[in-house]
């Protein structure tokens, strides 16, 4: 995470068989955020040496659904996207 200075030099490591990963199955995941992403390949019961980082971002937090709308009922509900991993909204 190169975003989230609270936590400088935070590494999360996933290992799987398969050649590809989601940010998402990361175990601490943000929207809006940059993480540097280093691959290692385990051949013959040994891992490699990490490959050369690469930046990849993740979605930024999405705006509200009903942005410049004029909401004629005083119950209508004011939304967002839905978000994988998200546990709870703040407005």
């Amino acid at each position: 995470n190169q975003t989230d200075s609270s936590v400088p030099g935070q590494v999360q490591e996933i290992e799987r068989t398969q050649n590809y990963f989601a940010l998402t199955m990361l175990p601490y995941y943000f929207y809006g955020t940059t993480y540097s992403v280093e691959v290692a390949v385990k051949t013959n019961g040994v891992f490699s040496g990490y490959g050369a980082p690469c930046p990849i971002s993740s979605p930024g937090v999405p705006m509200i659904n009903n942005c410049d709308q004029h909401m004629a009922q005083q119950n209508s509900y004011i939304s967002t996207a839905s978000l994988n991993k998200a546990t709870a909204y703040r407005f």
